[in-house]
């Protein structure tokens, strides 16, 4: 965690750096990088439908790049699957699981 910070006095967000293992679609230079990701939520203020980023965990995350250039997650929880060893697949809050080639379990 590199910050977490309130915009408008009320909406919470923390910024990750994390390293680029594996890029699916976009640009393939940023496998090896570390880059900033911005989610929404923080330690003091999380939400229970899209928890943080774990430390330590794999994800796949669907990303882009907002109007202000910050990296986000596209469609929110939606767009992170967490990596669950015990069902050898990524999951997302919904319970949805993913392959690492994004082929549903």
């Amino acid at each position: 965690i590199l910050e977490e910070y309130m915009v408008d006095g009320d909406v919470p967000f923390t910024k990750f750096t994390f390293k680029v293992n594996k890029v699916h679609k976009g640009d393939k230079k940023e496998i090896g990088k570390e880059i900033e990701f911005l989610q929404d939520g923080n330690t003091v203020m999380a939400f229970d439908e899209h928890p943080l980023l774990e430390i330590g965990n794999k994800y796949i995350l669907f990303l882009k790049t907002s109007e202000i250039g910050d990296v986000i997650m596209v469609g929110g929880p939606n767009g992170k699957f967490e990596y669950k060893e015990e069902l050898k697949a990524y999951t997302d809050v919904s319970g949805k699981q993913l392959d690492e080639n994004f082929n549903p379990k």
